[in-house]
């Protein structure tokens, strides 16, 4: 019996950390009887590579942009992958993190922040200049400006792609299938649930990245959700940093802060980024993508309530500046002036470009006007949206928590709380 002839209970579209996560937890924590996934390439090789993403597990100890409330959020869920990782070797490695803030009003900031957030998170520390410069000598070596840092030794640098191929392997047995280098290009409604192209299911979860609104749109869901997908880039090299070095992230605007950090598989190389280039794709130099990007996003409502948000003078500056990364030649010379704020004597022949990174599929409310911060979930008649932005990989062991249950109240399949509770130390076992 082919693939296509089965009713599966659950149907993923998306073989990233977020589509993958979801597919390891039915497999490990249910009792539901079959289930597919369904991946146009290969598990993790879109946006979970590892050159297409920051390679850091989000704790909001460092990222200056969450609030006390989602902090504590991201931590906990944050939580459940750091179990995870520690059970399995070859994902990750320790590192040390720090944000620094440089001048006066950065400080105060990052004091302000310190002083608010060492309750969740008691391993904190508050470094000054020569402690800095004791565990990261080239943030300091030739700066004039004051400087102090948030340093937490509880960092992690991880391989997303490695993590998402590790749970389908945990996972995959005779009810659970996964089928790779399978196109999913419609998603119908029907009587009995869903049919996927020539596959039938009672359930659908999406989680196909910056395709995954286009699908939302297909059956009538998130018609007020547009996408500013936002291309990533960075730079790399030799022998510069030994640990993560974030700088300060603009809380208004969800985007990531520049960076340095040691590559997860080579620590003796240092990559610098991310830029962030407005882009009208779905899917990194895939220009098919054009199309179903136009159809997402161009409308007169959206473009009117595009332009009445992006008049704000520093999100201009911000993209501006980020796309001046771009141009050939001179772009490497602009970037390398940026990425002196965390190494002050860097020079601009040491950088080198690296292969494009991947497409932040960020969501745009055009009711609100509005960028939303983070991930974004849509539920509809037993489907489920999943875009996911950054921190998507950080939260994917918990948001994959969630859908499950919702799952299971849905379709009547069990999930084992007492062993989610067991592997995970009860971190996730309350809504």
């Amino acid at each position: 019996m082919s693939v296509g002839q089965l009713m599966f209970d659950v149907a993923i579209v998306g073989g990233g950390i977020t589509g993958s996560a979801l597919f390891y937890m039915l497999g490990k924590y249910s009792d539901v009887k079959k289930v597919i996934l369904f991946e146009k390439n290969v598990i993790g090789s879109v946006n979970s590579h590892e050159r297409n993403n920051s390679q850091t597990l989000h704790f909001g100890d460092i990222e200056t942009n969450f609030s006390y409330e989602k902090a504590v959020k991201l931590r906990d869920a944050a939580e459940m992958v750091v179990a995870y990782l520690q059970n399995h070797d070859g994902l990750s490695r320790k590192t040390k993190k720090m944000v620094i803030g440089v001048g006066d009003d950065e400080i105060r900031m990052l004091k302000h922040r310190y002083n608010h957030f060492k309750k969740i998170f008691p391993q904190l520390k508050k470094l000054s200049k020569d402690e800095i410069a004791l565990i990261e000598p080239a943030v300091v070596e030739g700066r004039r400006e004051n400087i102090i840092a948030l340093c937490s030794d509880d960092g992690y640098a991880v391989n997303f792609r490695k993590l998402a191929q590790s749970f389908i392997d945990e996972s995959t047995s005779a009810r659970m299938v996964v089928s790779l280098t399978s196109v999913v290009r419609h998603i119908k409604k029907t009587d009995e649930g869903y049919l996927l192209d020539n596959t039938a299911a009672r359930s659908v979860v999406v989680s196909a990245g910056a395709h995954t609104l286009s699908f939302a749109h297909q059956l009538g869901y998130a018609l007020d959700y547009i996408l500013f997908p936002v291309a990533g880039g960075y730079y790399g090299a030799r022998q510069v940093l030994r640990n993560k070095i974030y700088t300060l992230q603009d809380e208004h605007f969800p985007f990531a802060a520049l960076h340095g950090d040691p590559d997860v598989d080579d620590g003796s190389f240092t990559r610098f980024g991310p830029t962030a280039k407005p882009i009208p794709l779905l899917e990194r130099h895939v220009y098919a993508s054009l199309k179903p990007f136009l159809g997402i996003s161009l409308s007169r409502k959206a473009v009117f309530s595009m332009f009445s948000f992006f008049r704000h003078k520093r999100l201009i500056t911000f993209l501006l500046k980020n796309i001046s990364f771009s141009i050939p030649f001179f772009g490497k010379y602009l970037f390398a002036r940026n990425a002196r704020k965390i190494v002050p004597l860097l020079k601009t022949t040491q950088l080198i470009p690296l292969r494009d990174g991947g497409i932040r599929p960020q969501v745009f409310d055009t009711e609100k006007k509005q960028l939303l911060m983070g991930d974004v979930k849509v539920y509809g008649e037993h489907v489920i949206f999943n875009v996911t932005p950054s921190p998507a990989a950080s939260v994917c062991l918990k948001n994959a928590l969630d859908d499950m249950r919702r799952l299971a109240a849905q379709l009547g399949f069990h999930v084992d709380e007492e062993k989610i509770r067991n592997d995970f130390g009860g971190l996730s076992a309350d809504e």
